[in-house]
């Protein structure tokens, strides 16, 4: 992908042309991925064959209402540029999503890295096992914290530096728009496992309905803040109902597991503060080397991560988590 719309930059392509290729190379992937299923496992093989409707129909229900709940999620996140392009035109958007670009990409690994909660919460729900599902809200709760903190804490200290870098300026409204954001990722990194626990349970009108009420309450905040603060007041709206709702669906959770809210939120942060202060430290001394430059800001993303992974293993890991790096350090050998 990054091969070809490089070329196609050299060569003076128009957007037609990479709008073009992105969608061939997803067409490739995809076909890719069909033949490799089919090479792992021969019976899951695509091929045509009569329609099922009766192995479709008990899940349509489960699936719809997840899809109405991914479709909300989406436009939850690009709601504030809307906004912006009435208010403010596309020179809003333009330096909004610009604010958003590196957020938005901590905010997909904290997704990927959620991928095995639903299946273990599903199958301890089949089970009725409510312990086991309780502790499928806390380490999985826990885990995404730990992934996430680093890449948004980073974010917020580089910000400036990196527009500067990237744009060769650093307007303050956007610098705050893009650590607006990356507070605001850490929060639906919070609300990741819950989400997944109630789906599993069964309870998917109330992250639904939950969705939708964020949602709402967004745009009310970012039409009001829009007035006063401008730019940053999209991101504000974001943030502040991402705050609302995260705790608002741990709660939820909680609840559903027959736990309770506060003491979970305990164990998720207990052990981080010291791996957090090694971050932010080591991402600061490198910044000072060379504000603004690529170097300087690689380099402070490097040694803040670096930091915090050593510190965590030195203090505030959980014997799970010891044990994961542990594995993780013998893989080369």
């Amino acid at each position: 992908r990054a091969a070809g719309l490089l070329t196609l930059l050299a060569a003076g392509a128009g957007l037609t042309q990479i709008a073009a290729w992105q969608a061939a190379i997803t067409l490739i992937a995809a076909m890719a991925a069909l033949w490799w299923t089919g090479r792992i496992e021969p019976r899951y093989r695509f091929h045509l064959a009569a329609f099922r409707w009766e192995v479709l129909r008990p899940y349509l229900a489960s699936s719809f209402t997840a899809a109405c709940a991914q479709a909300i999620g989406g436009i939850y996140w690009q709601m504030p540029q809307l906004l912006l392009g009435f208010v403010g035109g596309t020179a809003w958007i333009a330096q909004y999503h610009i604010a958003q670009k590196f957020p938005l990409t901590a905010l997909a690994v904290a997704g990927r890295s959620a991928g095995a909660l639903f299946p273990a919460a599903s199958e301890h729900e089949r089970t009725q096992d409510l312990a086991s599902l309780r502790e499928v809200l806390e380490v999985g709760t826990r885990w995404l914290m730990v992934l996430a903190l680093p890449l948004c804490l980073v974010l917020l200290i580089i910000a400036p530096d990196l527009l500067r870098a990237w744009l060769g300026e650093a307007p303050p409204s956007t610098v705050l728009v893009l650590r607006l954001t990356a507070a605001t990722v850490l929060l639906d990194a919070l609300a990741e496992a819950p989400m997944d626990v109630l789906y599993a349970r069964g309870l998917t009108k109330a992250f639904v309905g939950a969705f939708v009420a964020f949602t709402l309450c967004s745009i009310g905040l970012g039409l009001l803040l829009l007035s006063r603060e401008g730019l940053a007041g999209a991101a504000w709206g974001l943030f502040l109902s991402m705050a609302c709702g995260s705790f608002t669906l741990l709660h939820v959770a909680a609840r559903a597991c027959q736990a309770r809210a506060f003491p979970l939120l305990r164990a998720t942060f207990t052990g981080l503060l010291r791996p957090s202060a090694a971050c932010a430290c080591a991402t600061l001394a490198v910044l000072q080397a060379a504000p603004g430059s690529w170097p300087a800001v690689i380099g402070a993303s490097l040694a803040g991560g670096a930091a915090y992974a050593c510190a965590l293993y030195a203090w505030g890991g959980r014997a799970e988590e010891l044990a994961f790096a542990e594995q993780f350090l013998r893989s080369p050998s």
